[in-house]
């Protein structure tokens, strides 16, 4: 899993992260993180396909659990379910919206037309617990995926929490560098 940026509660990244699903989302905000986004995967794929140990032909992201209408806005943001590499992900409705727990069933995922030739990069907006890309992942993995790859637009921090703090100080110590990434750096 790589983040590629911390969203601190109440910061700029956060409140983008927030904001770019509502009806009307600032300009702004998505035009950072399709920024962000599609940077960080032209700067970092070499990176993705080491740790995938293979070449990553294959696109996905972690759908809404909500009963979302249209088009997701990450699949948009990305324009990820236009590639044709494509594999959907369809949730199980039946799971509470604010399930914070793994479960293999959560999704369902089906092998591509022509089948797969490569891993799979699965994308999400933010990671809380991690609970839906792990089930996320596991559907792919569950469909024939050789390998998943996740990586998540911001992984969320809450400031008032005591075991952030240190997190915080040095994610605030180093200014943000698309260049960087934690499989770069690991």
């Amino acid at each position: 899993m790589a983040p590629i940026a911390y969203a601190i509660h109440g910061e700029q990244h956060y409140e983008d992260l927030k904001s770019y699903k509502a009806y009307r989302p600032a300009s702004l905000a998505t035009g950072r993180l399709a920024a962000i986004g599609e940077l960080f995967l032209l700067q970092h794929r070499a990176c993705l396909e080491r740790a995938a140990g293979r070449r990553l032909a294959h696109a996905s992201f972690v759908p809404s659990t909500s009963a979302r209408v249209g088009r997701h806005p990450l699949g948009a943001l990305l324009d990820i379910d236009a590639d044709p590499g494509y594999v959907a992900l369809r949730p199980d409705r039946t799971y509470p919206v604010g399930q914070r727990q793994f479960a293999r069933d959560w999704f369902r995922a089906d092998a591509p037309a022509r089948g797969w030739i490569g891993g799979v990069v699965l994308l999400d907006d933010t990671w809380t617990t991690g609970s839906r890309v792990q089930s996320a992942a596991y559907a792919l993995k569950a469909a024939g995926a050789p390998a998943v790859v996740a990586v998540v637009l911001g992984r969320f921090v809450r400031a008032d929490r005591p075991a952030a703090a240190s997190l915080i100080d040095r994610a605030r110590a180093r200014p943000f560098d698309t260049t960087r990434c934690v499989i770069c750096e690991a």
